[in-house]
């Protein structure tokens, strides 16, 4: 495991679009930082929701 910074994290954008493709609708998405100075961590709390089916 790396301790440097350069690790990659999926954009926002693509997230929804992934969830989109499983059918789900994102209802909003939560920006969730550390609040500590220089604690760099950095959450996002996706609300999804699954459409109603009509049978």
């Amino acid at each position: 495991m790396s301790s440097g910074s350069s690790e990659k994290v999926l954009a926002p954008q693509l997230w929804e679009d992934l969830l989109n493709q499983s059918e789900l609708r994102v209802a909003s998405i939560t920006v969730l930082d550390a609040p500590e100075e220089g604690n760099r961590a950095s959450y996002r709390l996706f609300e999804v929701r699954r459409p109603a089916t009509s049978s």
